[in-house]
């Protein structure tokens, strides 16, 4: 799965579990466009994060039994080549080695 992705759709998960707006399992899985099973596994690792999840049937929804918060941060960059020679304190060699059958490029230390 795209990790793009699946933040988002974490996010969205806590935002309707925090307003408590879930609707019964099924519902909330195809709002999420993931089987119940993976769902329940999302929310498995959430509750492995520490947050404290429940369903009532009640009013079918999930929500937290805690006033914890979900915070979610990350960030995307893309490194030209001049700022990845000065991360890595060299110069990439042209022809790149292959290693247990993985393309590996060599660098040259320059000080």
């Amino acid at each position: 799965m795209n990790f793009r992705k699946y933040i988002e759709r974490i996010k969205y998960l806590d935002e309707l579990i925090r307003k408590e707006r879930t609707g019964t399992p099924e519902e909330l899985a195809s709002r999420l466009g993931v089987s119940r099973a993976q769902l329940y596994n999302i929310i498995d690792e959430l509750k492995t994060e520490g947050l404290a999840i429940n369903y009532t049937r009640k009013r079918n929804t999930f929500y937290y039994t805690s006033n914890q918060k979900l915070e979610i941060a990350f960030s995307l960059k893309v490194v030209s080549e001049d700022e990845n020679i000065k991360v890595f304190g060299g110069k990439i060699y042209s022809n790149p080695i292959f290693l247990d059958g993985r393309k590996v490029a060599l660098y040259q230390l320059t000080g």
